[in-house]
């Protein structure tokens, strides 16, 4: 159990190898389930690509044989190409592992993970079962790696699992209510400043205090999110970081390119319609979410056609005819940009040694 940290984002922080869970507060839906999307789809992974069965002789025909291939975790920072050449001469059934595998051209090895999850410095995971041989068959292949992402394919997922669910209404443990726990529904959400936010009383792994109350952050939050994550061969908390920076940098992209297209609703008055290229739901959430805030927003929706179409609708509705789209799509973008740099701040201090490589020109704000 990693210590609880006093920043107002992240608590409860446990780490054990490829898992890591924590609670997360102070923040809305939109923004952890953005997170999760990107963790699932957008963050970078090199995985076997261009497959090449030399000779298979097996009972496994060659496309299943490499998807097999293709879904073994990697852990390098840069291409590698390898081979694999095996021939059962023996009575017994031989099992073909990726301890088999050969580097033909060596890469660039996650420093920090080479020597938990590898052996004599292979960039894979090791007694990882592909095939196996009965007397006489043969399987001979080469591969060569490719950087994608998760939208692509399912083998360049970084994460096996990654999701988070919002902790149930329950009363404060304190003993002005205990006598009234019998009497009142777990699920029932009252009004009063010793109600926790969407919190499991079954939870043991809430944080005390010294006088033995839970922690303050849990009050006054509309919601608190418990967050679990299993990475593959790669540090979680790297892929959190990675997904916060994600984050910010499509934020960023959206003022910089100006990937979007303004037209009047002609049904609606100080209405408009805005069509956001290259953007689907993750961004979609958040800006719905923070543009309902502004000022100068009557009301917001959005909504994406055909899974295929790679663009969001957006319909809003200004106060006053005066009010200008723009200012108000800045300062809604500001506004998320500020909370994802403060969450980037926390975590960091959270894991100072964490690994950062091309994304540190995202976090300049910690040099300024």
């Amino acid at each position: 159990m990693i210590g609880s940290s006093s920043m107002s984002f992240f608590h409860n922080i446990s780490k054990n190898n490829d898992e890591l869970s924590f609670i997360i507060s102070n923040v809305h839906t939109s923004i952890v389930n953005s997170v999760r999307r990107i963790l699932l789809s957008e963050i970078e992974t090199y995985a076997f690509n261009e497959i090449n069965i030399i000779k298979n002789t097996s009972i496994l025909h060659d496309e299943f044989i490499k998807h097999r291939i293709s879904l073994i975790p990697l852990n390098c920072d840069d291409n590698i190409e390898i081979e694999l050449k095996v021939q059962n001469n023996d009575p017994d059934i031989l099992d073909v592992t990726s301890n088999d595998i050969k580097i033909v051209q060596e890469s660039m090895i996650n420093d920090r993970r080479a020597e938990e999850q590898t052996t004599l410095g292979l960039p894979f995971v090791r007694d990882i079962l592909l095939i196996r041989l009965k007397n006489g068959e043969e399987l001979s292949f080469t591969a060569k790696t490719k950087l994608d992402i998760g939208q692509t394919h399912a083998k360049y997922q970084p994460v096996s699992i990654v999701a988070f669910k919002i902790l149930k209404s329950v009363i404060h443990l304190n003993e002005k209510f205990l006598g009234y726990m019998d009497k009142i529904p777990s699920t029932m959400e009252l009004e009063n400043s010793n109600i926790i936010g969407f919190l499991d009383i079954t939870d043991h792994s809430l944080d005390y205090n010294s006088e033995g109350d839970i922690e303050d952050f849990y009050f006054k939050k509309n919601l608190v999110y418990k967050f679990k994550m299993e990475s593959l061969c790669q540090h979680p908390e790297d892929l959190f970081l990675k997904a916060l920076l994600k984050l910010k940098s499509k934020l960023k992209n959206i003022l910089q390119k100006k990937n979007y297209n303004i037209v009047e609703n002609v049904h609606i008055k100080d209405c408009i319609n805005v069509t956001l290229s290259n953007e689907k739901y993750t961004i979609g959430n958040i800006l719905e979410y923070s543009l309902n805030l502004h000022e100068n927003v009557d009301f917001i929706y959005y909504k994406s056609g055909h899974p295929f179409d790679d663009f969001i609708k957006l319909s809003v509705k200004l106060k006053k005819s005066e009010d200008d789209f723009i200012n108000c799509l800045i300062d809604s973008i500001g506004y998320l940009i500020r909370i994802i740099d403060e969450m980037i701040e926390n975590w960091i201090k959270i894991f100072p040694d964490i690994k950062i490589t091309q994304e540190q020109e995202e976090i300049d704000f910690l040099n300024s």
